[in-house]
């Protein structure tokens, strides 16, 4: 199943992978993440928070790219 969000932490919260695309119309799948994460998941483990920094981060530096 392919659930497409905004959400970073819904994204994390139920997704066993996450894809990380590139801006624009010409979008393309730049990263998948495996989410190595127990359930259920827990908003406050360590884990969960690096994988939303890591996306976050991800995201940040296509920005800084205009991409």
């Amino acid at each position: 199943m392919l659930f497409i969000t905004h959400d970073i932490l819904e994204a994390v919260l139920l997704g066993d992978h996450v894809g990380v695309m590139s801006r624009g119309p010409g979008a393309t799948l730049t990263r998948v993440i495996p989410m190595e994460l127990e359930r259920p998941r827990s908003l406050t483990d360590p884990k969960f928070a690096q994988y939303v920094t890591e996306i976050e981060r991800l995201l940040g530096m296509e920005a800084k790219d205009g991409r």
